[in-house]
């Protein structure tokens, strides 16, 4: 006879709501408790009936919270077509996403979404904002329902994993690449977006840290352009119009138009380097105006974020936890047809 969930309480010394919560992650347990209920199981050979949680699923509605920032930015319109596909294979259930979509990284706004959201959903997908008052409502949450991050971690929350891309990891391969392309002597100059957003700090850490090793090749400091297209367009002008730098690195969300800029200077040898395969940075990058673009498979991010919180509300699989990093890919004009080739969407 199968060990039931009251028998594993028993065994492990607490509670059965505190099983309950290992079984279906929702809330906290400590890693030592949760360890012990685990091997139990384990030892036991227990599954949890995930077609009788299916089937009683079919008549319950479910709702999935989504929360991204910077309302506007083309590159969360990958993030919301990976979201739309994931969903649509769920289909036969009566699961939806409310997904909101908040301006910039106002904070304010963010709470308001996290306060109204609280009550409705049965699981939460975030791109985090990283502010003390954020981590502490998004762990008050966390206690109630499970809460996934994406694209942007929020560290020191109690959220069960992160998918996305090691974003220090790609700061360093955008310094290897800028190295490979910038002498002894000349100049970098570096555009970043906003000091809060956790992906974006992470990559400038990983690129200032890299360039270490070429103390020859000489850096600007990280100029700031709140992300915003008006403000990046503006600030590179202005600076491209007092100094030369042979290469630009753009660690906002304005790469394509940071390649109109220069294209307007008359500058033919500037090299550029970002982010996001996005259609406007496609095109860039097949026109010459970019050089290279790493890419975070933004798509593959949120379709793999949203299936596997639909699988765990549907089916009561478990949840990937900690750090599940997607692959970097590294594009140019000349291998640009891959990119097509595999990804239509």
């Amino acid at each position: 006879m199968s060990i039931t969930i009251t028998q594993i309480a028993k065994l492990a010394g607490v509670s059965r709501g505190t099983v309950d919560r290992v079984i279906h992650q929702r809330g906290r347990v400590a890693p030592e408790v949760e360890k012990r209920i685990r091997d139990i199981m384990d030892e036991n050979d227990y599954h949890p009936n995930m077609l009788g949680r299916a089937l009683a699923v079919s008549k319950t509605p479910l709702t999935i919270g989504m929360i991204m920032i910077e309302k506007g930015n083309p590159f969360f319109q990958l993030i919301h077509s990976g979201m739309k596909e994931a969903i649509s294979q769920f289909r036969d259930y009566p699961i939806s996403v409310d997904f909101r979509h908040i301006n910039g990284v106002d904070e304010e706004e963010y709470l308001n979404v996290l306060d109204e959201l609280e009550s409705k959903v049965n699981a939460l997908i975030i791109a985090g904002l990283q502010t003390k008052r954020i981590v502490e409502k998004v762990n008050q949450i966390a206690k109630k329902i499970p809460v996934m991050t994406l694209n942007i971690d929020l560290e020191d929350s109690y959220r069960i994993g992160f998918i996305g891309i090691d974003d220090y990891k790609a700061g360093t391969c955008l310094a290897g690449l800028a190295h490979n392309l910038t002498r002894s002597g000349e100049n970098i100059l570096i555009l970043s977006g906003s000091k809060t957003i956790h992906s974006q700090s992470q990559r400038v850490n990983g690129f200032l840290d890299t360039m270490k090793q070429y103390p020859e090749i000489l850096l600007s400091n990280v100029i700031y352009t709140e992300d915003k297209l008006e403000i990046s367009n503006k600030l590179l002008k202005e600076i491209l119009s007092k100094k030369y730098y042979k290469t630009i690195v753009m660690v906002d969300s304005w790469l394509a138009n940071a390649g109109e800029v220069v294209a307007q200077t008359g500058y033919n040898d500037i090299n550029i380097l970002g982010f996001d395969l996005m259609p406007q940075n496609k095109e860039a990058l097949k026109q010459g105006k970019v050089t290279y673009i790493i890419d975070q498979s933004a798509y593959m991010q949120s379709y793999e974020c949203v299936h596997k919180v639909c699988e765990h509300l549907i089916y009561g699989t478990e949840l990937p936890k900690g750090k599940n990093y997607l692959p970097i890919h590294i594009y140019n004009k000349y291998n640009l047809d891959l990119f097509f080739r595999f990804y239509k969407r």
